[in-house]
C-alpha cells in the first residue's frame, strides 16, 4: 500500500479525492510531502507527481524508504507553486523470483519481475500494476497480492 500522509504538515483526508483534500498558506510554496508504505520493500524510491491546475505534470523522486517493509515512509520537497495542485505518488519494487512466479496466476502465467503502486484518490481499491518478466503488464487488485 502506498499513501500521501501529510503535505506542508497537513494530513491529508483518509478518502482524498483531489479537490481541495488540503488548503495551504498562498504563501507556501516549497512543501515537505510524506508518503507511507506497506509491503513495500525497504530502500525503493517513491516519484511523487505533482499535477498543477495549468502546464505539464512534474516529478519529484523522494529519497530511498527507511522503516521496515510493513511500516516504511519517505519525505521529498516539492515545489507547489501557485493555484490548486493534486499530488500522487508511485513506487514500481522489483520482486524475488519466489514471489514472482507466486504472482505468475495473476499475470497471464508469466513470472512477474516488478509491481508499481500508485496512490489512489477517493474511496477507491488500490490497484498493483504487475510487470512481467517479458514487460507485459497487468493490474490487479492490490489486496489480492496480500500474503504473497
Amino acid at each position: 500500500m502506498l499513501s500521501v500522509v501529510s503535505v506542508a504538515g497537513q494530513a491529508v483526508p483518509a478518502n482524498p479525492n483531489g479537490y481541495n483534500d488540503l488548503i495551504l498558506s498562498s504563501a507556501t510554496t516549497i512543501v515537505p510531502v510524506v508518503i507511507s508504505t506497506k509491503a513495500i520493500p525497504v530502500g525503493s524510491v517513491v516519484v511523487v507527481k505533482l499535477l498543477p491546475p495549468l502546464g505539464t505534470p512534474v516529478l519529484f523522486s523522494a529519497p530511498p524508504t527507511t522503516g521496515t517493509t510493513d511500516n516504511g515512509t519517505t519525505t521529498v520537497d516539492v515545489d507547489l507553486g501557485r493555484g490548486a495542485n493534486v499530488v500522487q505518488a508511485s513506487v514500481t519494487f522489483t520482486v524475488s523470483q519466489s514471489n514472482g512466479v507466486a504472482m505468475a496466476p495473476l499475470a497471464g502465467n508469466e513470472q512477474v519481475a516488478q509491481v508499481r503502486l500508485e496512490s489512489v484518490l477517493g474511496a477507491g481499491e488500490q490497484l498493483a500494476t504487475l510487470i512481467t518478466v517479458s514487460g507485459k503488464e497487468y493490474k490487479v487488485p492490490a489486496a489480492s497480492l496480500a500474503g504473497i
